[in-house]
């Protein structure tokens, strides 16, 4: 178990990420009439609470430049693969399981920025919607919220993973 939490440079970023995320991602699914709306959203307050783990302290290490060098072709990998399947896959109702399928792919490259844990997470991600794919009749929203609470409760081992201190002073 400790080689799961072993303090990765950007473990509680990424897990930070992941719950801020994944919560909005849940709240899209259930207001799918501003669907898009909640995903800019998702992705801004991750953004905003990966930023703000990387300033808690003790610090899980500096991020050298295969850890940043592993996020930027993971994140770079889900956009090629989303512009890719949204072109693919333009009629078909499904693209949306796709869309959560490589989101799931996107997390494996981070494992030596952000630890196995993401590893997992990612393929847990890719099963439920690989799973769903030809199962035509199991709703997106179903997916989306197994795919949201794996996030969520994923990024909670990682954020809280190592000791929080919390000072009355940001030096």
């Amino acid at each position: 178990m400790d080689s799961l939490l072993a303090p990765f440079p950007l473990l509680r970023a990424g897990g930070f990420f992941l719950v801020s995320a994944g919560l909005f991602f849940g709240v899209s699914r259930l207001d799918t009439k501003r669907e898009a709306h909640w995903t800019v959203v998702a992705f801004g307050a991750g953004a905003l609470a990966a930023t703000f783990a990387l300033a808690l302290k003790p610090s899980l290490g500096q991020p050298n430049l295969l850890h940043w060098t592993a996020l930027g072709a993971g994140i770079l990998f889900e956009i090629a693969g989303i512009a890719f399947a949204r072109r693919r896959f333009a009629a078909d109702a499904r693209r949306a399981d796709l869309a959560i399928l490589i989101v799931g792919l996107h997390f494996l490259p981070m494992v030596p920025a952000i630890g196995p844990l993401i590893g997992i997470v990612g393929l847990l991600c890719v099963a439920n919607a690989a799973w769903a794919w030809p199962r035509s009749h199991i709703s997106l929203r179903r997916i989306g919220l197994v795919d949201a609470g794996l996030k969520i409760g994923f990024g909670l081992a990682m954020a809280l993973a190592h000791p929080i201190a919390l000072s009355s002073s940001w030096s």
